[in-house]
């Protein structure tokens, strides 16, 4: 089937709560049903976008980006939402995760001794040109991805303090991986303090305290999330992955047999094995996440040099709840 209109990227969350907020930004949107899913398009300033959900898990996950790819010609692909970090990685609650590769936790050879490794099977779970993948899937494979991580650098961040949606605002780098843990601070700024949510953040010279972290690392994608945190740090001490969720290594293979770039953006809503929904953050990981996001369309709607942005029909509106 031939790919039809062409949008500059799409944006897919599991659940309408993750991206809903963001169908509000798009000029002349209309709705598009696919697999059961309501998905928006429209512009962005310069940019063709897709907004929508896949429903919760890796089937759908699957069954909507697949569908989507094969009507639309999609640039590239920003899987978004929350995700539950390990407590042994360097992200807390609120936090957001920049994907480097899906680990598939539900792949492999099931024995007494634990998980072994899809690749002793000896059958890649996927194919691309001369390459085989088996355990994980490479994420934002484009031809420089250090331009890309140049746009959404790792490091401390704060929100814009005014505005529905807040763009995320660079306050200072951290080493490309993540590593800096609770305590180990970029030198400009010395000064700790603590969160509402009890976790040390620092502030900078400016007197603004920055809100979050952005740290690139490996996700780890699962059918059943940790109901505990035994569950939770044996799946951290097996993958060595920072966050878990239930749709990323879906979204990425799909796009990786079908040559579709795609990133993997997730703001921390829980510990992982936390079960109690007190302690949950969810909108706090959502507004962070989508921070990061408007930050990098900014800089990718400027890289296109004519005005393809539309306006937005007078009174037109999205209905309330729905992507």
């Amino acid at each position: 089937m031939k790919p039809g209109k062409r949008v500059d990227m799409a944006v897919l969350g599991a659940v309408p709560f993750e991206v809903e907020a963001l169908c509000h930004l798009l000029e002349e949107p209309h709705s598009v049903l696919l697999t059961g899913q309501t998905l928006w398009v429209g512009s962005y300033g310069k940019l063709q976008l897709l907004v929508g959900t896949t429903g919760l898990g890796k089937v759908n996950a699957a069954a909507v980006t697949s569908v989507l790819l094969q009507r639309f010609s999609v640039g590239r692909m920003w899987n978004t939402g929350s995700a539950g970090a390990y407590e042994e990685s360097p992200l807390r609650v609120g936090d957001v995760l920049m994907a480097q590769r899906a680990i598939c936790g539900d792949e492999g050879i099931l024995t007494t001794e634990g998980i072994a490794p899809t690749s002793r099977m000896g059958i890649p779970i996927a194919r691309r040109g001369s390459e085989v993948y088996y355990d994980a899937i490479p994420l934002y494979p484009e031809e420089n991805p250090g331009a890309f991580s140049a746009s959404v650098p790792p490091g401390w961040y704060c929100l814009e303090r005014e505005g529905r949606l807040r763009k995320a605002v660079l306050q200072s780098t951290l080493p490309q991986g993540g590593r800096c843990r609770l305590g180990s601070i970029p030198v400009e700024c010395p000064e700790m303090a603590v969160s509402a949510a009890g976790f040390e953040r620092p502030s900078f010279s400016n007197g603004v305290r920055a809100d979050f972290q952005l740290v690139y690392g490996p996700s780890l994608t699962v059918g059943m999330t940790s109901g505990d945190r035994q569950t939770a740090r044996g799946r951290f001490h097996r993958y060595g992955a920072f966050a878990e969720n239930m749709e990323g290594s879906a979204v990425a293979q799909t796009c990786l047999l079908y040559g579709v770039p795609v990133v993997e953006c997730r703001g921390i809503s829980n510990m992982a094995g936390d079960r109690r929904k007190e302690n949950w953050k969810s909108e706090l990981a959502v507004a962070h996440c989508q921070g990061i996001l408007l930050r990098f369309l900014e800089t990718l709607s400027a890289k296109i040099p004519l005005n393809r942005g539309r306006k937005r029909i007078a009174g037109q509106t999205l209905p309330k709840g729905e992507p």
